[in-house]
């Protein structure tokens, strides 16, 4: 369109109203790709042969109960959400369609399956009872299946069959870990979760840490989840400090990659405003440091270069290699234990 003379208000409007319809129209549609499964992994998870190579698919939007985890325990209703994802798809040529994200962080494609028929698995997998809505992270059907969701949860459907009371004798009778909730004093709450305890929770601390723990622990592998509890104040129960193997200073990079507890005294001590070293040795470039981050120093007594120094400890986490020598973080006040004792020789040169 050729514009002469003085633009009216008119032209304007309409050539503004040009702009925001190109600005916010919406894009191409997602591409859909046509796959064929070739496995089934689990009730969320699949393999298809996509024009000659094999791709590892993870349904968005849906959750199943876990069967294959390394880290976890199969879940309860875990071998039916698998066989009915396999009598949906397995061998068949489906319709792939992605979101806005293309992979989850372990690099598994992301994706809707529509069936030839125009079935929709992830919508099916959480109407019959076979999944939960996944909420975590966001995605375009999210309201929808959270209805579908909520009539399997009314129907009793799958997941939900008895109200729950089918999924509780399942537990018991294949003896999963429980969370152990038990009154206290003050109006306060304690939480045991296998060796694990914290105390002195209010009722609202209570409810988010309940909700925190049970995501955790299907999150974090057994390692981590010790790390992650301790950092945040939960204590071993009794008899159970003692079983985590206590070895010197000296040894510590023998132990690499491995969760023990270190002994000796902090002979150097060095705040840079970043982190706090607590040094073993005056040869902190060759020898075991515990690290305590800024981020953490508010925990730890005030300030922990001199609450520390001269001290013999107790120290217990992960050891790791950094530049060639071993050193240990540490980012709550659980995890070093100051000694009874005068001290200990003289470190070897």
């Amino acid at each position: 369109m050729l514009l002469t003379g003085k633009p009216t208000k008119n032209t304007l409007r309409s050539l503004l109203l040009c702009l925001l319809i190109i600005i916010f129209s919406p894009g191409p549609a997602r591409p859909a790709e046509y796959c064929t499964v070739v496995k089934v992994v689990d009730g969320d998870t699949l393999e298809a042969d996509c024009e000659h190579h094999l791709e590892k698919v993870r349904l968005i939007g849906v959750d199943t109960p876990e069967k294959f985890h390394p880290e976890k325990p199969v879940q309860f209703f875990a071998e039916e959400a698998s066989n009915f994802t396999r009598k949906m798809v397995e061998s068949k040529r489906v319709r792939i369609e992605s979101d806005v994200e293309k992979l989850d962080r372990y690099g598994r494609r992301l994706g809707y399956i529509y069936l030839p028929d125009g079935t929709f698995l992830n919508a099916e997998l959480v109407r019959q009872g076979y999944g939960f809505a996944l909420r975590h992270f966001p995605f375009r059907f999210l309201d929808e299946f959270d209805k579908l969701e909520e009539e399997a949860r009314k129907n009793q459907r799958g997941l939900w069959q008895e109200n729950g009371l089918a999924e509780f004798r399942w537990l018991q009778k294949n003896e999963t870990d429980s969370f152990q909730v038990s009154p206290a004093a003050g109006d306060f709450w304690v939480v045991r979760y296998q060796k694990y305890i914290k105390t002195h929770l209010d009722q609202n601390g209570l409810a988010a840490e309940l909700q925190e723990l049970r995501f955790k622990v299907q999150e974090l592998s057994p390692r981590d989840l010790e790390d992650y509890l301790l950092s945040r104040g939960w204590r071993l129960t009794s008899g159970e400090e003692t079983k985590t193997r206590a070895v010197s200073w000296e040894d510590a990079g023998k132990y690499i990659g491995s969760r023990i507890s270190v002994e000796g005294k902090i002979v150097i001590a060095h705040n840079s405003g970043k982190a706090c070293f607590l040094n073993f040795h005056s040869n902190w470039k060759r020898y075991f440091s515990v690290v305590i981050f800024a981020s953490d120093f508010a925990r730890f007594p005030s300030p922990p270069e001199k609450a520390y120094l001269g001290k013999l400890v107790r120290v217990t986490g992960i050891v790791q290699e950094y530049e060639g020598r071993p050193e240990m973080e540490i980012s709550g006040p659980e995890q070093i234990q100051i000694l009874p004792g005068a001290g200990e020789s003289p470190p070897r040169k």
